[in-house]
């Protein structure tokens, strides 16, 4: 009988896995269908000579390959001190092809940032864009093809993550995949189709916390609590988010890439508004890993204490989120600081003074995030163990032993 139990359990949750990441890819490919039908914008800005205009157009035909090198042509270069500017031209071929016929001539262009610009030798793989725009086609190279390295360490992630935590990984993995696809498939192209930020994000928050504590936790009491503990969390922590930023007077254009998506044909994107989405999403991890451990442990809590009060199984949720919550905080700051060490080395070789270096928009736009995200976890942790508090203890039956051994397992 237990066996037979432990089988069901196994499969029910099997079938919650599946019919979660069958619902992510119905909801995927709808709205991708639907921003198909009503108003798809295509990356590529077209800047007429008479009139200069920064309207999204489409190519008429675009491709990318990933192409060998040949060979390199940098007489239209030019040195100047640790930087190149210039076309680079390049003569490469495609995979397994040795003969010269069938090369493909390829532009580099190196605007001497070093940020952007990309280096190649004689043997390496790039990928290229070849596109075609009236009667004009060309191909320039895009970056050194890094998709095998990458699929390897990600391979390497997901297997350590199944050798530790067994079915709970494999849980994991799913989650990991249905936020990828929600990110890509449902939330970016929902603010390109002009859908407003604020409201989406709330709902993407529930969507994707929904996503992970159910599949990690599995759709009981434990997580449901952890999921309304950790949305009214969020939620209220947007809305400081909001207040703070409109006070701090930060409009998002603080954000790295934030100046060539405004101008480059999507000025009727709010930036403030994306800002303020990404000081939560940015969050929203910590806050769902505190959820779930506050439940975790009270339910544990109340199973081996089943008549604990309601008061102390607070109690001991709030104790548990005490620690975890200083941790994560600290994890937040290090975090955030840690994209931007180059820019406080820079500040400290030019030893910047501090109230110079606090009202800049960028250390400011930082602060926010790093404490905005905090509160969050601040929040978090109570709300998760108010509500489970209430709803772990009902209908909570004890399972007593059975005195005698005359019942057989059929």
């Amino acid at each position: 009988m237990i066996a037979r139990m432990k089988n069901a359990s196994f499969f029910s949750r099997l079938g919650l896995v599946i019919l979660t990441m069958f619902i992510i890819l119905i909801c995927w490919f709808g709205m991708s269908y639907y921003i198909t039908l009503h108003g798809k914008v295509s990356t590529v800005v077209s800047i007429d000579d008479d009139n200069a205009t920064s309207t999204p157009v489409f190519l008429e035909k675009e491709t990318l390959t990933m192409n060998k090198i040949g060979g390199i042509d940098s007489k239209d270069t030019t040195v100047v001190g640790q930087f190149n500017l210039g076309t680079e031209s390049l003569i490469t071929l495609p995979q397994g092809e040795n003969n010269l016929d069938n090369s493909l001539e390829v532009k580099n262009v190196l605007f001497g940032n070093l940020e952007f610009d990309e280096q190649f030798k004689v043997g390496d793989k790039i990928v290229i864009d070849s596109n075609k725009f009236k009667d004009q086609s060309e191909s320039l190279a895009i970056s050194y093809y890094r998709l095998p390295w990458i699929t390897i360490l990600i391979s390497v992630f997901f297997i350590l993550l199944l050798v530790s935590t067994g079915w709970i990984g494999l849980k994991a993995i799913f989650s990991f995949i249905g936020v990828v696809l929600l990110i890509g498939g449902l939330y970016v192209p929902s603010i390109l189709a002009k859908i407003s930020i604020i409201p989406l994000t709330i709902v993407f928050i529930m969507i994707i916390t929904a996503l992970i504590v159910f599949l990690v936790s599995g759709f009981n009491k434990k997580g449901i609590s952890a999921f309304i503990g950790t949305s009214l969390g969020l939620v209220i922590a947007l809305l400081v988010t909001y207040i703070w930023g409109n006070l701090l007077r930060l409009d998002g254009m603080q954000q790295a890439y934030s100046q060539a998506l405004y101008f480059g044909g999507y000025s009727f994107i709010n930036m403030k508004d994306l800002f303020f989405a990404s000081v939560i999403i940015g969050a929203s991890g910590a806050c769902i890993d505190i959820a779930v451990d506050v439940c975790t442990s009270m339910d544990e809590v109340l199973m081996n204490s089943p008549n604990i009060t309601r008061k102390n199984l607070f109690l001991s949720g709030i104790n548990v989120g005490k620690s975890v919550t200083g941790t994560m905080a600290t994890t937040l700051l290090l975090a955030y600081t840690g994209g931007f060490i180059s820019l406080f080395v820079l500040f400290g070789a030019r030893h910047t003074e501090l109230i110079h270096l606090v009202n800049l928009k960028i250390v400011s736009a930082e602060i926010l995030k790093t404490l905005a995200g905090s509160i969050a976890l601040i929040l978090v942790a109570p709300a998760s163990a108010l509500v489970a508090s209430v709803i772990l203890p009902k209908k909570n039956f004890i399972v007593k032993p059975i005195e005698n051994n005359s019942i057989e397992d059929k």
